[in-house]
């Protein structure tokens, strides 16, 4: 079932202001294009959560959420697979909400073998 993004976008909010959040207090805007798939929680201090829905190879849904916080300049993406009609749409909300809560110290970078970093060193130097 795909979901609806601006549900999702209000039970994120909840999430968050539940969770005692105090950047819920100040004004946000809500942005959703359901044509395109796409939604954005902005703060008003430029923290936002955007959201992207498509529907995988297999025709799976997946709901990305990329999570991006003021003064920093990477992002952190949390997928949101549901596999079922009864899918806990309010527990992924909470989900994405403690991760945006945690900041962007929470992403853990992803470890990389010698051979790994050797062969991004040389793509770099290609170019």
């Amino acid at each position: 079932m795909a979901p609806r993004l601006l549900s999702l976008l209000s039970k994120i909010e909840t999430a968050l202001t539940e969770q005692g959040a105090s950047i819920v207090a100040r004004p946000m805007q809500r942005s959703v294009s359901y044509h395109k798939g796409l939604a954005r929680l902005a703060f008003a201090d430029g923290g936002a959560i955007a959201l992207q829905s498509f529907s995988l190879a297999d025709g799976q849904i997946c709901v990305k959420a990329a999570l991006s916080w003021a003064g920093c300049e990477g992002q952190v993406i949390h997928a949101i697979y549901p596999h079922s009609e009864t899918h806990d749409w309010a527990a992924s909300a909470e989900g994405v909400a403690l991760a945006w809560m945690s900041g962007p110290a929470s992403a853990l970078p992803l470890p990389q073998s010698n051979a790994v970093s050797a062969s991004l060193d040389r793509l770099a130097s290609v170019g």
